[in-house]
This record gives structure tokens, sequence and C-alpha cells, in this order.
């Protein structure tokens, strides 16, 4: 595998599924509907296939003896934690105005779980709410820091690639019986309650294990052009979009199995440039922090909207003008807030060189 190349597909194909998240959320906020995707939650589930491909590449090797499991740590940190208080910062707010003017929870309560989210604990269960309720997409962002730790333990251990086959075949296994065991197939496991808090450790597990064995793999790269690439993303986005009547459990556990590996399999052989290169890029760079922020943006611009009594009978033309705003706006928090922060905290960590950091290196994970 030559890995001097960028592997610009799959930061586009990262970009192309955080939209598709936005317009998973998107009639939840404005049209109070959860059924209108039903398989778009499997982004999150290429999100993280797509990070154990990326931390291997990335750290692999390092975690062998180079760097430290708190230096890993605080890298990562550093690459996750800046947009996840800007995303606080946005919906904390709006939370908090919530729980005064509604009263679904008591001010104090509001504030305790707020508080609790800044840490990644996730309170909210323990009031019968979602794992995270001031943003629910930092669910993912606990899992993904929680087997970054686990993948440094293991390097450590130095275990082989038949350990982690094994593990990575019980896990699939597991999964399986996670989403038949789970109402809704997949979409609500990792935050809506106990059992599908406890599920998404198992929901976590097999797809970043599937993304190092990817990565070990080192599948031939092809200068695949436009064609390769369009084939790849049409895959993404057909498995995420699509409304066919198929049995959800099914669907779910043959696509989050099977098919992500695959898509992430193909989009790491497919080098390309051009035009189309710098449009992936742009993809790719905004992917996190538009994963993080769209919500919060949807539901101030929704209740912006209903105070200013405006575009109350187009919620259609509402919802696009959110996903537009919010690419923007995370394009923006990427270059004035990202970017610098990170910067200014690797330049902080003591042995962490800058360039490990920066998001122009190959694939950063964007989850």
């Amino acid at each position: 595998m030559n890995y001097s190349h960028k592997y610009t597909l799959l930061d586009g194909l990262r970009g192309i599924a955080a939209i598709c998240v936005c317009m998973l959320h998107s009639p939840m906020i404005f049209y109070h509907s959860d059924n209108s995707l039903p398989h778009a939650s499997l982004a999150v589930d290429f999100f993280f296939c797509l990070s154990g491909f990326v931390i291997a590449h990335a750290y692999g090797e390092k975690l062998l003896g180079k760097i430290s499991i708190k230096q890993f740590i605080q890298v990562r940190i550093v690459r996750l934690y800046p947009l996840v208080l800007l995303s606080l910062a946005i919906a904390g707010p709006g939370y908090m105005y919530k729980a005064y003017s509604t009263n679904f929870l008591p001010v104090a309560d509001a504030a305790l779980i707020l508080i609790s989210t800044l840490f990644l604990i996730p309170l909210g269960l323990v009031y019968g709410q979602q794992a995270f309720p001031p943003n629910n997409p930092l669910w993912s962002i606990f899992f993904e820091i929680f087997i970054n730790v686990i993948y440094a333990a293991a390097q450590k251990f130095h275990l082989n690639k038949s350990v982690y086959i094994a593990i990575l075949l019980t896990s699939s296994i597991l999964l399986g019986y996670c989403i038949y065991a789970t109402p809704g197939g997949i979409n609500l496991i990792g935050f809506n309650n106990y059992q599908s808090f406890l599920f998404g450790f198992i929901r976590v597990t097999y797809p970043f294990l599937a993304g190092i064995l990817l990565y070990q793999i080192k599948p031939r790269v092809i200068d695949g052009g436009v064609f390769a690439s369009l084939l790849i993303s049409a895959s993404l986005c057909l498995m995420l979009l699509n409304k066919f009547p198929i049995d959800s459990y099914i669907y779910d556990i043959t696509c989050s199995i099977i098919v992500i590996p695959l898509i992430v399999y193909f989009g790491c052989s497919v080098k390309i440039s051009g035009k189309l290169s710098k449009l992936f890029n742009f993809f790719g760079n905004i992917s996190y922090p538009l994963y993080l922020l769209h919500s919060p943006i949807a539901k101030s611009i929704k209740v912006a909207c209903e105070k200013l009594h405006i575009m109350q009978n187009h919620l259609f033309i509402l919802m696009t003008i959110s996903l537009l705003v919010s690419i923007v706006l995370a394009y923006a928090a990427l270059q004035l807030i990202d970017i610098p922060v990170r910067k200014w905290l690797s330049d902080k960590i003591k042995n962490t060189s800058p360039s490990e950091l920066s998001p122009k290196n190959s694939i950063q994970k964007q989850t």
C-alpha cells in the first residue's frame, strides 16, 4: 500500500456521512418525526470503522514505543474536545432555558446534567433521558474516547492480529444480538437508556476493530478517478438514506457488519485528485464540527423562527436553510476556533508534535 497519498476519498465519505446525520436529525427537530430516514444512524458505525483505520494508520506504530498511553490520550483529547466544549456553549443555554420555561426538569438538575456532559458523564440516563441530552451526538464521542484508550492499551501489550480477529468475530456476534434485542434496531444503541448505553460498548468495538484490520490488510491503492469515487459515495448514500421497507434489524446487521467495512476498504483503495479532491477535502474538514454543531444550530434556528413567527408553514425550506447554515458555521468554527485552539493546546503538551494534531494530515478522525 502506498502510504504517501492522502485518503481523500475517505475524507469525503466522512463528510457525506455527517451530512446524512444532519438529514436524520432535522425532521426530529422540525417535524418531531424520527422515522424519515430509518437507516441514517449507520453513519456513526461508519465513523467508528473509519476511526479504527485512521488511528491504526496514525498511531499504531507510535504506540508500540514512541509515545505513551498518556501522550496518546492527550493528543486525542486535544483533537476532540475543543468542539465538544463549543457545541455545549451553543446547546447549553437552550437546554437550560427549556428546563426553566417548560419545567420538564428542575433547573438545578438540568445544570447538573449540563456540567456532567462537559466531562462526558452520561448523567442523563439517571433522569430517564438520553445519555447526553444537551447535545445527543456526544454519545459517540464518549465511546470514541473509550475505544481509543482500549486500543492504546492493547498496543502496549503487543496483541497480534489473531487476537484482534478473535475479538472481532466475537464482537460481530454480540453486535448482531444487540441489534436484534433493541427495538428499532441499531438507531438507539449507545444513548437511549441503560441497556442501549451498555450495548454501545459493543457497537463501537466491532467497527473500530474492523477498521484496524482493514489497515493491516493494506489494500492496493489505485488511481480510481471520478467514476469510482462517485460510485463508492453513492453506495454510502444509498445505505444511509434509503427508505426501502426492509426489516430493520436484518438490514442494520448486514450493513454494520459487512457493508460498512467494505465501503471503508474500497474507500481507502481509491486515490483521487483535481477538483473532486478539493471538494472531498472540504467535506472531510467540516465533518466533525458539522456533526457536533448541527443539532444545537438547528434547534436555535427553530426557536428563533417560532419567536419571530416566521417560516412556520415552510418547514422543509427551514430544514434546508438550517443545513446550509450549519455547514457555513461548521467551516467557520473549524477555521476560527478549532484549528487555532488545537494548535495552542498542542504547543502546550510536552513531547506532542503539532503536526500530529493538524487537520491537514492524511485523515484525522472526524466523528
